[in-house]
Parts: C-alpha cells; sequence; structure tokens
C-alpha cells in the first residue's frame, strides 16, 4: 500500500546522502524487519477490510459486532496488519489506537495502567458494590483464582472504568503475541470487551499470534473464539502471484523505482516461498545489489548474484528457530516429523503426526500442541489435521537433524 510509504521521499533521500560512494546501505522500497510496514501489503486485502471496518465503527462510536484474532506462524505479517492500521487510525485521530506486546501486560494492573493511564484504585472496587464483587471475575485453570499487587481489581472495575474511557473518545486495543498473555489478564480482557461492547461502548480488541494463539486463550474461561466471526482471521503464506506483487510494486515506484526484469520478479516470488518475511530480503538484496551498481536493471542475473545473502539471511532465521526447538525439547520430534510435511499442502491426520514425534509414547509434554504455540505447526483444513507452518523449514530442520545425529 502507497500511501502506507511515511515520509517516503525523505527517507530515500537520507539513506541516499549516507551512503559511501553513492553504494547504498540501506534498503528503502522493503522492510525486512520485525513486524515493519513495506510499501506494499501484498495478498492480505481481505484481513485489511475486516479490521478496516472495525476502525470505520469505532470512528462513527459504534461498537463493531466482534473483535479480531490474527493467528499465523511467525513471519507472516500479523505485526505489519496491526501495524498498518495503527498508521490509519493516527492519521485519522478519530480513534485512540493503543498497540502493546503481551509481554508489557503481564498483570491487571499493567492492562489497566496502559489502557488508562493510571494504576487501579481500590474505590474502582468499592464503588461497585459488595454484588458487583461478588459478580466479577471468576475462576481460573485449575480452580485457583489468581491474584497480584492489584488483587482488589475485579472484572466491574475493569468494565467500568474502560466504558467512562471509550465515551471520551473510542479505543481500539491491540495485542501482539497474544499467543503467551497471561492467561489472568486474558479473562479480564476477553471477557471485559464483550461486557463493554454489550453496552454500546466503542471499543475493539485486535490480538494477534501464533496458530496456538485460539488453544492458549480457551484456557481462560471466555466465550470470546465463539463470537469472533468475520475476526477470525488465519493468514496463509502468499501465492506466486501476491508475492510477484508485493515486489513489483515497490519496484515500480514512480520516483524512486528501479528497472527490472519480470523473470527476475518471478523468480525471487518463487525462492520465497510465499513467505512475507523473505520476500522483504529477496527485495532487499537485489535493490541494494542494483543501487551499487549506479541502477542497474534487476535481472535473472542480479537474483543469482544476491542469492547466497538471501539465504544465508533465511538460514540465520531459522538457526534461531532451530535453538527454539531445542530448548523446549521439540528438535528430535520435529527431525522425525519434517519429512512428512515439505509442502503447504500437506496435511496429516493429528494422531498420526503424533504417533510419529513420539513413537515410544514417552514425552513428558504435548509435543503437537507446543509445535503449534510455537508456530512450527498449525491446524490443517481437514478436521483433526496438522500442516506445516513454513514449509521450507520443514527441510531446514530435517537436514539439521541429519547433522545433529
Amino acid at each position: 500500500m502507497r500511501n502506507q510509504a511515511v515520509n517516503f521521499n525523505k527517507a530515500y533521500s537520507k539513506a541516499m546522502d549516507s551512503s559511501r560512494g553513492g553504494k547504498m546501505q540501506v534498503s528503502v522500497l522493503f522492510a525486512p524487519g520485525d513486524g515493519q510496514v513495506p510499501l506494499r501489503v501484498a495478498g492480505r486485502s481481505r484481513e485489511l477490510d475486516v479490521l478496516l471496518s472495525m476502525h470505520t465503527l469505532l470512528k462513527m462510536g459504534r461498537p463493531p459486532p466482534h473483535n479480531a484474532a490474527l493467528h499465523a506462524p511467525r513471519g507472516l505479517g500479523k505485526s505489519v496488519l496491526l501495524r498498518t492500521v495503527k498508521s490509519m487510525a493516527e492519521q485519522d485521530g478519530s480513534v485512540d489506537c493503543l498497540l502493546t506486546s503481551a509481554k508489557a501486560i503481564e498483570s491487571r494492573g499493567d492492562l489497566f495502567e496502559f489502557v488508562l493511564g493510571r494504576q487501579p484504585e481500590h474505590q474502582d472496587v468499592t464503588r461497585q458494590g459488595a454484588a458487583a464483587l461478588d459478580a466479577g471475575i471468576g475462576k481460573i485453570e485449575g480452580g485457583a483464582q489468581r491474584t497480584d499487587r492489584y488483587g482488589a481489581m475485579r472484572q466491574n472495575a475493569w468494565v467500568a472504568a474502560l466504558t467512562e474511557r471509550c465515551a471520551r473518545k473510542p479505543v481500539l486495543l491491540m495485542v501482539d503475541e497474544a499467543h503467551t498473555i497471561d492467561l489472568d489478564v486474558a479473562q479480564v480482557l476477553l471477557n471485559g470487551s464483550q461486557m463493554v461492547r454489550g453496552e454500546g461502548a466503542p471499543f475493539a480488541l485486535m490480538l494477534a499470534g501464533t496458530p496456538g494463539l485460539r488453544n492458549h486463550l480457551a484456557k481462560a474461561q471466555s466465550t470470546f473464539w465463539s463470537r469472533l466471526a468475520r475476526g477470525n482471521l488465519h493468514l496463509e503464506l502468499l501465492t506466486e502471484d501476491e508475492a510477484a506483487d508485493a515486489l513489483r510494486t515497490p519496484l515500480q515506484d514512480g520516483k524512486n523505482g528501479l528497472p527490472f526484469d519480470e523473470e527476475a520478479i518471478l523468480s525471487m516470488a518463487q525462492q520465497s516461498d510465499g513467505y512475507p518475511y523473505f520476500i522483504q530480503i529477496w527485495g532487499e538484496q537485489v535493490e541494494l545489489h542494483s543501487r551499487r551498481h549506479g541502477n542497474q536493471r534487476i535481472t535473472t542475473a542480479t537474483v543469482d548474484a544476491v542469492a547466497p545473502e538471501a539465504r544465508r539471511m533465511r538460514n540465520d532465521l531459522y538457526r534461531e528457530r532451530w535453538r527454539e526447538l531445542k530448548k523446549v525439547g521439540l528438535s528430535d520430534a520435529m527431525s522425525r516429523l519434517a519429512p512428512h510435511l515439505h509442502s503447504h499442502s500437506v496435511e496429516m491426520d493429528e494422531r498420526q503426526a503424533a504417533a510419529i514425534m513420539d513413537p515410544d509414547g514417552t514425552s513428558d509434554i504435548h509435543l503437537i500442541e507446543a509445535a503449534i504455540q510455537l508456530g512450527v505447526l498449525q491446524e490443517g483444513e481437514k478436521m483433526d489435521a496438522l500442516k506445516a507452518g513454513v514449509p521450507s523449514f520443514m527441510s531446514f530442520v530435517e537436514q539439521a537433524g541429519q547433522l545433529a545425529d
């Protein structure tokens, strides 16, 4: 989306001025960073339509009929979508758009302070009366109710304060990495959202996380998931056409674009596996190569020249993911499963996958659930089926496992 390139020309000029000998050191057409918004958000029109329609209703002072949850393996653009909507909301200015990570709201007090700008006070509870206290937040997992230093804060206090906040200005709250959110916080947040919107307050909640997001939040004893409707957004890898669009459109910028052959675009689209992060890597590398050679035309020879660096960056990411698997005790199990999931079109029955991952039945962790939580596996289209989060990572896992043996 071209209108997402804020101060694009200024950024481009600064990058050019800071380079030495005319050699570009920083890409300005592509953004292979941690959730950075690229110039073209390709292949996500359906998701953006849902999220922006929620924002539109908030602008009108109305609560959307549902919240939204974006769930997908890491690197598929969940954070990008949140930041895209936030950028557009800030340009409009009629809705307070708050974006945070689950790790930044580890307690109810953190949530209260982030959204309302203050810590909960005792009167936030007592003024509701004893009956309201008794109707407050229920028990969580295991039957025990957790308390923190803001233990006096109950569900009704959050609802009352948030309703008052939204009466002054509509609120759109976004929580990234929500598959790690504290369940005590999640219960207040999810149930409170339904109660506030049920009273007509202009509030909406957008959550983003790995494919384990739904299972994690189901433990918070909320009816949130049964009412997502259009807001249940599962991101897939981009098609080759969508990947090509994400590469082609920035290079066609009227002022700062670069000449290219269509064959080069199609080659990169195919090699990116439709993984948005890798698309940005390929685009960055061919742009830098072209700038360093006097804005040389991007051809298949350019793609071949940058391929070693692009693949090195991909493998660096995959090595980090492999270390995560080892850390949680999943490396051996995923090494056994990986050869069966090299293609995104391949799905496997969950029971079959479990037997491959743990042939002796001796594991002390739920291997499939842990792999979904990390995003290396996700639910398939068929009932009780699984598929790879990113198929090319399965090839890497298989090779890494063989080397480890």
